[in-house]
C-alpha cells in the first residue's frame, strides 16, 4: 500500500473533521470532565514525545505576499513498528502540541474552557484535502523554493520597522539550518503534501524513510 493511500485512509477528505472526531471520540474518554480530558491530552502527548520525538525546530520568516509571516514548524519522529493510519494521526497531534510554546501548552485557564478548545488541534488541517505524492527531491526543492521566495521578499526593500528587520534576520539562518538538517539526515523517502483545495495558505508535508517520519507544517 502506498504512503499516499495510507495518508488518505488516515485523514480522508475532511482532515480537520476526521482528526477532531478521532481526538474527542476515540483518543480521549468522553465520560471525563473537560479538565480531566485536557490533563489526559497533555499526558498522552508527553508520552508520545518521550517515545517518538527525535528533533524539532520552528521559526517564522516573511510571507510570500509580504503581508503575513510564513510560519515553519518541523518535527522528526521515530516510526512505530506499524506505521498505520492511526500512527499518522497520533504524530500529527504531537506536531500541533509541540508547535505551541510551553506557556501555551499548560495555561491554567485552558482547563476551565469548553470542549470547543479541542478544535484548535484540528483547525490547521484542510477541510477538502488534496494529497500529492512527491519524490524526496521534489519535496526538498519545494521547501528550498519557499525559503528563496521569502528571502527575496525580505530583501526587496527595507521594512518600515528596523526592529522588525533586525528580528527577522536570525530566523532565516534558522530556516536554513532546518533545511540543512533535512538534506543531511533524510534517506530515500516517500513524501505526501497535504493541503486544502481552496489554497488557504496552510500546507503539510509528511515524509517517511525507513526509520523516521518528518512532518513539516507551513502556515501563512
Amino acid at each position: 500500500m502506498s504512503f499516499q493511500t495510507i495518508m488518505k485512509q488516515a485523514f480522508g477528505e475532511a482532515a480537520d473533521t476526521r482528526l477532531f472526531a478521532f481526538l474527542t471520540g476515540e483518543l480521549l474518554p468522553s465520560n471525563l470532565d473537560h479538565a480531566s480530558r485536557w490533563a489526559d491530552f497533555i499526558r498522552i502527548c508527553e508520552g508520545w514525545r518521550k517515545a517518538f520525538l527525535v528533533w524539532e525546530e520552528g521559526t517564522y520568516v516573511e510571507g510570500l505576499t509580504g503581508y503575513y509571516n510564513l510560519n515553519v514548524h518541523m518535527i522528526q519522529v521515530r516510526l512505530s513498528a506499524e506505521h498505520t493510519a492511526e500512527y499518522l494521526l497520533h504524530m500529527t497531534i504531537l506536531a500541533y502540541y509541540r508547535m505551541q510554546t510551553p506557556s501555551r501548552r499548560f495555561p491554567p485557564e485552558v482547563l476551565e474552557r469548553t470542549p470547543y478548545d479541542f478544535h484548535g488541534v484540528s483547525m490547521l488541517l484542510p477541510h477538502k484535502a488534496v494529497y500529492t505524492a512527491l519524490s524526496q527531491r521534489e519535496w526538498l526543492e519545494e521547501l528550498e523554493g519557499l525559503y528563496q521566495a521569502s528571502l527575496a521578499v525580505h530583501q526587496a526593500e527595507p521594512h518600515p520597522s528596523p526592529e522588525y528587520q533586525q528580528e527577522m534576520e536570525p530566523n532565516y539562518s534558522k530556516f536554513r539550518s532546518m533545511l540543512t538538517h533535512l538534506n543531511q539526515n533524510t534517506a530515500a523517502c516517500d513524501v505526501v503534501r497535504m493541503n486544502n483545495a481552496s489554497d488557504d495558505g496552510i500546507v503539510w508535508y509528511f515524509a517517511k524513510d525507513t526509520k523516521y517520519l518528518y512532518i513539516t507544517l507551513l502556515t501563512e
